[in-house]
């Protein structure tokens, strides 16, 4: 058993360090590796020239197909679904780090600006 210097109640350190305290090698080893950032975010778009929601439904098909087929992330529409003009797409994904998760949504953002004509009204972003 390791003697890892700490105030509080075993139950109150972080899973990593409490299981080395407790010994558990494998289950160190398991926690220490399963850190991970999810990163979500939900981009509004603008789309004048549509007209019906057959249309859109075409616009949204295309542009979600096309983002998870050159990214590896999640992607669905996730608002506005009754409202021709506008589209609201929430993509997320896994990373190892905030740098990569920050990486991989700016690569998004570009891809979706480039690629389609819609105009983007606003971007929201989190991580947990």
């Amino acid at each position: 058993m390791l003697k890892i210097p700490w105030s509080g109640s075993i139950w109150d350190m972080p899973c990593c360090l409490r299981h080395a305290a407790e010994g558990n090698q494998i289950a160190f080893l398991m926690c220490y590796t399963a850190n991970m950032i999810i990163a979500a975010m939900t981009i509004s778009l603008h789309v004048p020239w549509v007209h019906s929601l057959k249309e859109k439904r075409m616009e949204v098909r295309s542009l979600l197909s096309r983002v998870r087929s050159q990214f590896n992330v999640s992607a669905a529409e996730v608002g506005d679904q009754d409202i021709h003009q506008s589209i609201i797409i929430g993509v997320a994904a896994i990373a190892a780090n905030g740098a990569q998760a920050d990486s991989i949504l700016d690569s998004v953002i570009h891809f979706v600006e480039a690629n389609s004509e819609a105009q983007v009204v606003s971007i929201d972003r989190e991580h947990r």
